[in-house]
């Protein structure tokens, strides 16, 4: 009869003990990577929730991730507002602040720094990250607003806001009178009409009013709002002739004339003469002078402000606006500028929709957030328009008027800065970008505490306890040398043994 060997009796042992190695081996790597397998398969049941943790803990990663860089970009445009914000109050205090002293041939100090102000502005305006222009609405690959230079003097051929000042300032000032006929006198009675109705341009007259003793007035009336004052009788000294105007910006100033007893009329006064005949005549005349100056200050300051706004209030469906002419004088009506004549300050994108909703960005499953801004917004625009008007302007220090025209418009610019009751500022659209930082930052908190939950919950499915895997290897090896062992003593068995 044979004698058959260990290996011919059967593989149990060995397949035991290979068996045994296996599972030696799956602990010792579950040891090493800290994780219960190396694919999906082997996690058996737990499949599904490893899949759906995992697939939560990408989302927050990538909303982690954007919301960074979402973050970064607000900061930015808060510093950038907070720049316009410092700019803007520099250029009102220097206005403010200010003296008529020519300092570089044809403008004052205060001017210069509101050059300055005007390049900070324009430079907080086009900031951008990665290529991302923050203040261009939707067209976020478009730089939104021209050069300093470009907007103030204009380039390739396209006049800038210094012409456009000009032209305008000529518009208005017609033939010296505001657009305004000359007084005319018809025995003693004086009238004063605008130039022709219906344009735009120059004084236009408000309403008449007088204390002379016997003097009666009349108007304002007709398409021109004639107006008249008949000298019946004598008026007493101190007595007064007042006519109030409007003027391009929106403001209006009043003429006010005082009749003298004697001596030479200055400013404002006109002399009674020997008779109501010649006390007209007085008053037609110190009326032209008294336009005239007045035209040359007031209303030329406004002028220069209703220019900004022609040249600012710009959109997609609103160009900047110019005089209709050559010749400027006797122009009648605004046209649309074109791209080829005139620089347009802002061009990024101009819809009418609300700014914020420009750019928006998902921060958190179902939370939404917008963040958009254009810098032609009602605020920023007022910023840059008043810094560039005031940077714009030119005087002549031998000028008589020109101290005056000074005061008129740095008045203006100082007074119009911070904006009228219901008007943006820029403080609100601060508030707003804050707001969104503050939903992100919040988001951004909540989104790392998910983060930890969701990672310990993957760890909980996929991961090990080392103490249980280590107590685990202990047995098997055990296990194994004992089996080791008795299969060595099995393998040297023999015939002989049992004989």
């Amino acid at each position: 009869m044979a004698i058959s060997s260990l290996s011919n009796r059967g593989s149990i042992p060995i397949d035991m003990l290979l068996g045994l190695r296996s599972q030696l081996d799956v602990l010792q790597r579950q040891l090493g990577t800290e994780k219960r397998a190396e694919t999906h398969a082997e996690l058996g049941a737990d499949v599904a929730l490893s899949t759906r943790y995992r697939a939560k803990l990408a989302a927050l990663d990538s909303y982690e991730a954007s919301n960074t860089i979402l973050s970064t970009r607000l900061s930015l445009m808060q510093t950038s507002l907070e720049r316009i914000t410092k700019a803007a109050t520099d250029t009102k205090s220097a206005a403010v602040n200010s003296s008529f002293t020519i300092v570089n041939g044809n403008q004052t100090a205060q001017q210069i720094t509101a050059r300055g102000n005007l390049d900070q502005m324009v430079a907080a305006l086009n900031v951008d990250i990665d290529g991302r222009f923050l203040f261009s609405g939707r067209a976020t690959d478009t730089q939104p607003v021209a050069t300093s230079d470009a907007i103030l003097n204009g380039i390739g051929g396209q006049a800038g806001l210094k012409q456009v000042i000009e032209e305008r300032r000529q518009a208005d000032l017609g033939d010296g009178l505001g657009r305004l006929a000359a007084p005319v006198l018809a025995g003693n009675t004086v009238s004063l009409a605008q130039d022709a109705g219906g344009h735009p341009f120059g004084f236009k007259i408000k309403s008449i009013g007088t204390t002379l003793a016997g003097a009666s007035v009349a108007g304002p009336m007709g398409a021109t709002n004639a107006v008249s004052v008949t000298v019946a009788t004598q008026p007493e000294a101190g007595q007064t002739l007042s006519v109030t105007l409007g003027l391009p910006d929106g403001t209006e100033t009043t003429v006010t004339l005082t009749a003298i007893a004697g001596g030479t009329p200055g400013e404002g006064q006109f002399q009674i003469g020997a008779t109501a005949a010649d006390t007209a005549a007085n008053l037609q005349a110190s009326l032209q002078t008294a336009l005239g100056r007045e035209a040359k200050t007031s209303l030329t300051a406004a002028s220069a402000l209703a220019a900004g706004n022609d040249f600012f209030q710009v959109d997609d469906a609103h160009p900047p606006m110019r005089i209709d002419g050559p010749p400027f004088a006797s122009a009648t009506a605004l046209r649309a500028a074109t791209a080829t004549d005139t620089v347009r300050w802002y061009g990024g994108e101009g819809g009418s929709d609300a700014a914020r909703s420009t750019a928006s960005a998902t921060i958190d499953d179902n939370v939404g957030v917008s963040y958009g801004a254009r810098a032609n917004e009602e605020a920023l625009t007022r910023s840059v328009k008043l810094a560039a008007v005031f940077a714009a302007a030119q005087f002549d220090a031998a000028d008589p008027t020109a101290a005056d025209r000074y005061d008129a418009l740095r008045f203006r610019i100082s007074g119009a800065m911070d904006g009228a009751a219901g008007e943006q500022k820029i403080a609100g659209i601060a508030a707003e970008i804050a707001g969104t930082q503050t939903a992100v930052k919040s988001t951004q908190e909540r989104g790392r505490v998910d983060r930890n939950v969701v990672a310990t919950l993957i760890d909980g499915v996929e991961g090990i306890s080392k103490e249980e895997v280590g107590i685990k290897i202990l047995a098997l090896q055990t296990r194994l040398q004992a089996s080791y062992q008795a299969t060595a003593i099995l393998a040297r068995l023999s015939l002989v043994d049992h004989i």
